[in-house]
């Protein structure tokens, strides 16, 4: 029993010894892994600060066409007629004469 206990250890050791003698291309695989995870972090980081961003933007749209459909409705004839009314203003209904 002893001769197996021996052969064990001496396995146990190589493993150790193939570890050791690979160690900087494990740091290499340890580093890439952590390289590997920050890009992640960071992918996912943008992604949610452009869906931020485009969710502003549809909001900015909005209020644009919003903003715009009203003085496009205020600007026509009518609702500036409506406006005059209240400052003794009147639109005269005839076509002013040209000057030659």
């Amino acid at each position: 029993m002893a001769k197996q206990n021996k052969k064990t250890t001496k396995l146990r050791f190589k493993g150790i010894g193939l570890l050791y003698s690979n160690f900087p291309f494990i740091c290499f695989l340890a580093f890439l892994g952590v390289v590997y995870i920050a890009n992640a972090h960071s992918a996912e980081k943008k992604a949610r600060k452009i869906q931020a961003v485009q969710a502003e933007l549809q909001k900015a749209r909005w209020q644009y066409e919003s903003i715009r459909h009203k003085l496009i409705y205020e600007s026509t004839q009518s609702q500036v007629v409506e406006k005059l009314k209240n400052e003794d203003l009147d639109i005269k209904e005839r076509v002013p004469k040209k000057l030659k």
